[in-house]
């Protein structure tokens, strides 16, 4: 008897030190000890949840309260120094999320970023984050703006009413984003993206997206996303943004190119009454990313000016037409 329980202390023990022991329990006692000694970091919480068999892995909550008066620049460096401690080891199934939060001029603004390894797992790799969006919801905040979630290719708004937003500011991902996967002629077109904002109140009819979602071909599961997260079916009211995505794998023999399909939707939305053109985007995508796991590819946005025409300075994505071209064939549909 006394064997058996010796074995289970001893069990229990091993489990405990394993358990310590592990990446991402190591990981949050770094981000702890990392806090600690940052001025501009009021308050860190890590969160740990277990690795759900076969969909996700084990994964790291990290949420910090900022100190309102930090930059943009200070902090996507705290991001970027949170990052650097992230260093699995191989074999590793692991995500870290990261949560950065603040209130400047009334708004609340918060940076969210995701790190997976492996590298082959879905979602970003370690890099430094980009900052561009972070900076924008600083230029963004003030009255009237109720939260601004900030990611390293993505801005999302909530805005108290229709006029917090200047008409002449546009929200953008960095021009550099995704630029890695385009390095190849392995390349294929995976999706492309608009974004239109609502230029009343926070409900968004269906029957003004309706023109729009017409001009969408359907993505592989034949249907057309609506917003930012996915939905198939939904415009979340509380966005000032709304997200309306296709995919396609390639262009299809026969069939409409990237382009057309574009400059289709770009005709719809500008010519739909209640919305506003933000930006449109193009996805690449590797054939086969394990031949270059660093290229996993992102959407690279090209912005419109106040007047809802292309900027021509605006770097834009490989594999779409010139932006001059795109927007010349958007007006002829539209003609």
């Amino acid at each position: 008897m006394a064997a058996i329980c010796c074995l289970v202390v001893a069990t229990a023990v091993t489990l405990a030190v394993i358990s310590y022991n592990s990446p991402l329990r190591r990981l949050s006692r770094q981000v702890e000890s990392w806090a600690g000694g940052q001025d501009a970091v009021l308050k860190a919480t890590t969160q740990l949840y277990p690795e759900w068999p076969e969909l996700l892995p084990e994964r790291l909550v990290v949420e910090a309260e900022i100190w309102p008066e930090t930059t943009a620049a200070e902090v996507c460096g705290l991001a970027d120094q949170l990052n650097g401690l992230f260093d699995p080891e191989a074999g590793d199934d692991i995500r870290r999320d990261l949560s950065l939060r603040l209130t400047r001029s009334g708004t609340s603004i918060v940076y969210e970023d995701q790190l997976f390894w492996p590298r082959s797992s879905v979602g970003r790799d370690w890099e430094a984050p980009h900052c561009a969006p972070l900076e924008y919801a600083y230029d963004l905040a003030g009255p009237g703006v109720e939260e601004i979630v900030a990611s390293p290719d993505s801005l999302r708004i909530t805005r108290a009413d229709a006029d917090a937003v200047p008409t002449g500011l546009v929200a953008r991902a960095p021009a550099d984003a995704g630029t890695r996967a385009t390095a190849t002629d392995d390349v294929r077109v995976r999706g492309w993206q608009v974004e239109v904002r609502a230029d009343s109140d926070k409900t968004v009819p269906t029957e003004v997206l309706g023109p729009v979602m017409e001009a969408l071909p359907a993505n592989d599961d034949g249907l057309v996303w609506l917003d930012s997260q996915g939905d198939s079916a939904s415009v979340r009211p509380a966005d000032s943004v709304v997200s309306l995505t296709a995919r396609r794998l390639e262009d299809q023999p026969g069939g409409p190119t990237v382009e057309e399909q574009a400059a289709a939707v770009l005709a719809a939305a500008e010519g739909t009454p209640g919305l506003e053109l933000v930006a449109i985007c193009a996805s690449k995508w590797l054939a086969d990313t394990a031949d270059d796991p660093d290229s996993t590819g992102s959407c690279v946005y090209f912005d419109l000016d106040a007047d809802g025409a292309i900027n021509p300075d605006t770097p834009y994505p490989h594999g779409l037409a010139d932006p001059d071209a795109l927007y010349a064939a958007a007006q002829a549909l539209r003609d």
